[in-house]
């Protein structure tokens, strides 16, 4: 008897995988749209892997990339707290202020939230079509540099 997993898990890991990399290129689309950081960190620290249990099947998938992304989809740091962060109506009141004031201001740019949810919801849908699969409705994605979606 081989170790070589069953041809549907070859075909699940190759969906799981091009999700994945289509994923990826979404997020890096939008911080390439939303004009976040110059130096090209944050796109290029992009990566993906599926994860296999035991006997060869798909357990999962992970994607990181560089953990100070995260800030600027919330729009903290350098001394700014999330309870500080401001609504968008807020947020322009204080930028026409502070314009007027010679200050600069910390503003979310969300890249990554809007983006990961809508296609974690795309690959429930693909497994749920295509192999009769459902995944739970939670992903840890929590305050680390690594996206975790247990199947």
């Amino acid at each position: 008897m081989s170790n070589q997993p069953e041809p549907i898990e070859s075909e699940l890991s190759f969906t799981i995988r091009e999700w994945a990399r289509y994923t990826i290129w979404a997020l890096q689309k939008e911080i390439v749209k939303r004009k976040i950081g110059a130096s090209g960190a944050l796109l290029r620290s992009f990566e993906h892997r599926v994860k296999f249990g035991a006997g060869g099947s798909v357990s999962g998938v992970t994607i990181g990339f560089w953990y100070h992304g995260k800030f600027v989809d919330m729009g903290v740091g350098k001394g700014v707290k999330l309870e500080n962060v401001k609504g968008n109506a807020e947020i322009w009141r204080a930028k026409t202020r502070d314009e007027r004031a010679g200050r600069k201001r910390r503003v979310p740019k969300k890249w990554y939230s809007p983006t990961m949810y809508y296609e974690y919801q795309r690959l429930a849908e693909l497994l749920r079509d295509k192999y009769s699969l459902s995944i739970p409705a939670r992903i840890d994605y929590t305050l680390s540099e690594r996206i975790e979606i247990k199947l």
